[in-house]
């Protein structure tokens, strides 16, 4: 493997994995797809103040509590808002729909980025069937949540089964992902070349959501695969777009030792080459000198 080579793949590394996340909205009231991307609220950038009071309700909305109230430490980033000491992205909260503590609920759970609405359908009425309810062209399950896809990949619906962990809907890599050190535990160093390895083994493949209208083609691993292979994130249903960069840089990284491993040996040998070259010019002209039959 030459350096051009490795300076593919370690692009084609970033392009295969960075921008995809898996979801499955099911159908006929199936399981959700779970909260795939990164949640949390950006990186620590910037004041990000907290919001003041929770404003009037929207769209059958209703504005609860007294605001923002406490501020975040450390500071929500861009496109996160701090509610109740907390980075939330009202884009797509139905506990805090446009603004902190509008709650969407009702008729109208479905929070839009600004005001709460019905959940919008791409499907023909009845197709959902009894305690069930169209979610763009999915169907959610009972305590099931209707969620606005707020990236990496944005412009859809999906549905949503709140855990403790991820209580509502997913925030997403839109437009930061949550990596701030202060945020973070149990941090401990990872065997790159080891990801690269990995990587190698991850089946890829192009394909289009089978809830996206537009059938916009997509390219990346399946979520079951990911898991599978790196033991990242908390479901095989879907995958956190911030691990999916972890890999790919961990992959470049490790793909940059090798190229400067093999520049190296690649230096060293020609540098033994012409040591040797030098060497036998050498000794053959002292060699021609000595033969009787060579003028001098």
């Amino acid at each position: 493997m030459n350096r051009t080579h490795l300076v593919v793949l370690s692009v084609f590394a970033v392009s295969c994995l960075s921008p995809v996340v898996e979801f499955d909205g099911g159908s006929g009231g199936g399981s959700a797809a779970g909260g795939g991307s990164a949640t949390g609220g950006g990186s620590a950038t910037g004041g990000g103040s907290a919001t003041g009071g929770g404003g009037a309700a929207t769209g059958g909305g209703t504005a609860t509590g007294g605001g923002g109230g406490s501020s975040c430490n450390p500071a929500c980033g861009a496109g996160r808002t701090c509610c109740g000491g907390q980075c939330v992205n009202t884009a797509n909260d139905p506990s805090h729909c446009g603004a902190c503590n509008v709650t969407c609920s009702g008729a109208t759970p479905y929070c839009d980025g600004t005001s709460c609405t019905a959940p919008p359908c791409g499907m023909d009425a009845g197709v959902c069937g009894a305690g069930s309810s169209c979610c763009g062209n999915s169907c959610c399950g009972a305590g099931q949540l209707c969620c606005d896809v707020q990236g990496p990949v944005s412009g859809f619906q999906s549905c949503h089964t709140p855990t403790l962990a991820e209580p509502t809907c997913p925030q997403g890599c839109a437009p930061l992902c949550a990596s701030d050190r202060n945020i973070k535990s149990h941090i401990t160093a990872i065997d790159e070349r080891g990801v690269l390895e990995q990587v190698a083994t991850l089946p890829l493949s192009s394909w289009q959501y089978t809830n996206d209208p537009s059938a916009t083609r997509h390219l990346g691993p399946m979520a079951q695969d990911f898991r599978a292979t790196f033991g990242l994130g908390d479901t095989d249903r879907a995958y956190h777009s911030i691990d999916a960069h972890g890999v790919s840089l961990a992959s470049i990284k490790a793909l940059y030792r090798m190229v400067q491993a093999q520049q190296a040996r690649l230096e060293r040998l020609e540098a033994e080459n012409a040591a040797l070259r030098s060497r036998v010019e050498a000794e053959n002209g002292a060699a021609l000198l000595d033969r009787p039959d060579v003028c001098r």
